[in-house]
């Protein structure tokens, strides 16, 4: 394996730059005993030095594919955004779905600090606490 420190830089420099996979390709390139030779070694430095990384995945693509190493293909986020209000409605269709009712209550302060105390002795959320106390009746 010829893994010097300037490999070691590029690989850290793609792994940096969420090019993992070019980084994995290129490990495994060297690993297989594979050498790329002097001037492109520079070149590919020297675009490492200048933070190039376009020219530099251009380039180390080009290196890799001539010797019919493939990286693994990174899946694109879905750039479409979705609003949080499509997700809570969302969530509250599963839970009425799931034979789930909503409550809300108003309580006065001394009664909060008592619902509150109650619930952090039981270690318990305010719904489970409330179901308990139900339960227990």
């Amino acid at each position: 394996m010829f893994l010097n420190s300037e490999n070691t830089k590029i690989i850290q420099f793609l792994k940096s730059n969420s090019l993992i996979n070019l980084a994995d390709a290129y490990y495994n390139f060297l690993s297989a005993g594979k050498k790329i030779n002097k001037n492109e070694l520079k070149l590919i430095s020297k675009l490492v030095r200048n933070m190039q990384i376009v020219d530099l995945e251009k380039k180390l693509l080009e290196i890799l594919l001539e010797f019919g190493i493939v990286p693994a293909v990174q899946k694109e986020k879905s750039t479409l955004l979705v609003p949080s209000n499509l997700r809570v409605k969302k969530y509250r269709e599963s839970l009425k779905a799931k034979g789930y009712k909503s409550l809300s209550f108003q309580v006065s302060a001394d009664n909060y600090k008592k619902l509150r105390d109650l619930k952090l002795k039981n270690k318990m959320t305010y719904a489970e606490l409330i179901v308990f106390l139900i339960d227990k009746k």
